[in-house]
């Protein structure tokens, strides 16, 4: 109104001789209004995601809601991760204080904070309020420049309770205070998957979205073995885009990726849209061409990666208590098992003497042990075509003697999403893959009850059939990512015929 009063003339002529003047006060307003508006218009939602209408998503806040008095603040140990470069390391203070002040909150915030920026080696230097920065739960970590991804590189390092959940962020984002918990509360009806906050790459061909750290990625420590690590074979761009190679290597391992349309609150800071950006190209390289160089080297190498694929775990018994008898059963396990595309295993859980099993394990080259298993160890088994195994291995011997109850409990807190196979051998000599094929074919529809027995002896469950009947899980965990409608809701809430009461240790031929 100032510019028009400005500008108002009694006649055309005084409104020409006065139009440079009227233009500069026009201009020095609408400057003026652009920073008074400023936090407000970064405060909108400009990653914009679309609200589908999803009956999936609508299914899933119905869920969430059903675990409102789920008490989320003693649960898992939870931390988050992140890193910067050293144009932004003096800005990122609101994005630490936004992760220090959530709702439920996090056991661990952790900087990293690499020696040298390698994209163009110049040095870090630390701001005061970094330095000075007094929170217990509150972590600068000095690193190697990993990238991108150097942030969870390095907390999986750190962090190996497989049952830690690591949240993902970036470094030019303020979070909203509830994030945390929205995100925590959202495990409940998705268990064992790693959720993301507004993702935005949701290609319905990609067997599920791949997770965007900007809005907030929660993941658990489970998911995650040495291969992460490793980039041989692959594009270098892949470490340009560490949200398209995390989501793969979950992939590979059959772990579902879900995304929520929310943002919880989250709002993007300015300098996120500097030219440094790694979307802006400030890598050298533009971002999609990141994308799908490295999306290009990954089906290059598997080419069934992103084909949707249930995950496969198998447990087994060593043959015998005695070290020689171990020895022999895991050197016949790891000679004739080996994952096949489609089917699995994506994990083999084992028990046995631990001594000997882990002696033979270390002699084979990559099999390092990487998290923490209560009276056991986990490893890497390589496949090809990047088709690597899980293995968990249980310890008992004379003195522990095995028990599939508490081999059985290992098994549960690894594999807890509810579509997740679980294939329980006697770690016989008989056709393993054919079996899979057989157990995979009974088991049909991921929400079912039924307990499967191939021709081998072994027996099989998804691991909704374990879930205690008070366990709110409803439909949504078994919903496609894309649907138009919701499936049929009586089978996931029907109870077992008594024929299909789980008792995964009756008349299953173990010999332990």
């Amino acid at each position: 109104m100032l510019a028009d009063a400005a500008c108002s003339t009694k006649s055309a002529l005084r409104l020409t001789s006065k139009l440079p003047s009227c233009f500069l006060l026009a201009s020095l307003l609408a400057a003026r209004l652009t920073a008074a508006n400023a936090e407000k218009t970064l405060q909108q939602d400009i990653f914009f995601s679309k609200s589908w209408g999803s009956p999936r998503e609508s299914q899933l806040m119905q869920e969430m809601r059903l675990w409102g008095s789920k008490d989320i603040q003693g649960s898992h140990r939870v931390v988050a991760a992140m890193t910067t470069t050293p144009t932004r390391i003096q800005l990122i203070e609101r994005v630490v204080d936004s992760l220090l002040n959530q709702s439920r909150p996090l056991d661990a915030v952790y900087l990293f904070v690499p020696h040298v920026f390698l994209r163009d080696g110049s040095q870090y230097i630390l701001p005061p309020w970094l330095q000075q920065k007094a929170a217990e739960n509150f972590h600068l970590r000095r690193c190697e420049d990993s990238g991108p991804a150097t942030h969870m590189q390095e907390v999986l390092k750190i962090e190996l309770d497989p049952n830690t959940y690591i949240l993902q962020v970036d470094d030019d984002q303020e979070y909203g205070r509830k994030l945390v918990e929205k995100l925590l509360k959202a495990t409940s009806p998705l268990p064992g998957r790693a959720i993301g906050a507004a993702t935005q790459h949701a290609y319905s061909y990609l067997k599920g979205p791949v997770l965007e750290g900007v809005h907030g990625v929660l993941f658990q420590r489970k998911f995650f073995d040495s291969s992460i690590f490793d980039y041989t074979g692959f594009s270098e761009y892949c470490k340009l885009h560490d949200d398209l190679w995390l989501s793969a290597h979950l992939a590979r391992k059959a772990r579902r990726r879900e995304a929520l349309t929310s943002r919880f609150g989250a709002k993007p800071l300015s300098f996120g849209f500097r030219s440094d950006a790694l979307f802006q190209g400030g890598a050298g390289t533009d971002n999609h061409w990141n994308f799908f160089a490295c999306m290009s080297s990954l089906m290059e190498k598997m080419p069934s990666l992103w084909e949707p694929e249930d995950r496969v775990a198998v447990v087994a018994p060593l043959a015998g208590l005695r070290a020689q008898d171990a020895a022999q059963a895991l050197r016949r396990l790891l000679r004739r098992l080996q994952r096949e595309p489609g089917f699995g295993p994506h994990a083999l859980y084992l028990f046995g003497n631990i001594a000997d099993a882990g002696s033979l394990l270390r002699k084979r080259p990559g099999k390092t042990p990487e998290m923490t298993v209560p009276g056991g160890f986990a490893a890497t088994l390589p496949g090809p075509s990047g088709l690597s195994m899980d293995l968990v291995f249980q310890g008992c011997g004379v003195d522990a003697p095995c028990s599939w109850a508490t081999t059985l409990r290992t098994v549960l807190q690894f594999e807890e999403d509810p579509a997740t196979v679980i294939v329980l051998s006697d770690g016989s000599d008989a056709n393993m893959e054919a079996a899979l094929h057989q157990h995979q074919q009974c088991l049909g529809s991921e929400a079912t009850l039924h307990v499967c027995r191939a021709s081998d002896g072994s027996t099989s469950f998804r691991r909704i059939a374990a879930y205690s009947s008070q366990d709110p899980l409803r439909t949504a965990a078994f919903m496609p990512y894309f649907s138009t409608s919701a499936p049929d809701m009586a089978l996931a809430h029907r109870k077992p015929k008594t024929s299909e009461k789980l008792d995964p240790t009756r008349n299953s031929g173990f010999r332990v």
